[in-house]
């Protein structure tokens, strides 16, 4: 079992086109076996910004499957919980009526390692390597995380920094009373993770070249 709580969070609305989305999940040791519920944030154009329940998993390709429309600045609370056939997921917008439940057939009897709350610049389609444009939206806040219905033991070994490809580096705080959101680095701190940038960039630009070659030649 996975759950959280957060505020959809808003775009800036002088904000360039670019899609961000905010997500509980859980996954095992294989790409396969990945499942997520959540809040797409979409800047479409100067006049259209987009915001969307969604779940998704590995066999639906990574897509967002939508489950209705959402504002900024909701309260929406998701959860996912396995059965026997694979998983009931759950997205409730205290904010206005909306009330997503279904129950998903995937991986039934694979054991999940991870449960996660991602803020997320988004990839690509298939191409992994590659992210969106992310937009100027605020940080959100994860409030009352659980996994297996408990509060997460939680610790900077756990932690992944969001850095976009537009440049916006997000770092994750401490848990506090089973909440965190996120910092912007300053000094060294920036500094290295400037530098891991750069060298991560240039990596990320080989692996899309490649899959690209892959995808041609297959």
């Amino acid at each position: 079992q996975v759950s959280a709580k957060w505020r959809v969070p808003k775009i800036s609305i002088d904000s360039p086109t670019g899609s961000a989305s905010t997500w509980i999940g859980a996954q095992g040791a294989k790409t396969s076996q990945f499942i997520q519920i959540g809040v797409v944030e979409n800047r479409l154009n100067s006049h259209t910004t987009v915001y969307e329940a969604f779940w998704s998993d590995a066999a639906a390709g990574f897509s967002p499957q939508i489950l209705g429309s959402v504002h900024a600045g909701d309260l929406v609370s998701a959860s996912m919980n396995r059965n026997k056939k694979g998983w009931d997921i759950h997205i409730v917008d205290h904010s206005r009526p909306l009330y997503q439940a279904a129950e998903i057939s995937f991986r039934a009897g694979v054991t999940f390692t991870h449960a996660e709350w991602i803020q997320e610049d988004p990839t690509q389609g298939s191409i992994v390597a590659s992210d969106v444009p992310y937009p100027d939206i605020k940080n959100v806040r994860f409030q009352r995380l659980r996994a297996n219905r408990r509060a997460p033991q939680l610790g900077l070994k756990d932690a992944k920094i969001l850095i976009t490809s537009s440049g916006n580096i997000r770092v994750p705080t401490s848990i506090k009373r089973d909440s965190f959101t996120f910092d912007s680095p300053k000094g060294a701190a920036l500094q290295y993770l400037l530098d891991a940038k750069t060298l991560s960039v240039s990596s990320l630009a080989f692996s899309a070249e490649l899959a690209r070659w892959s995808s041609a030649t297959s």
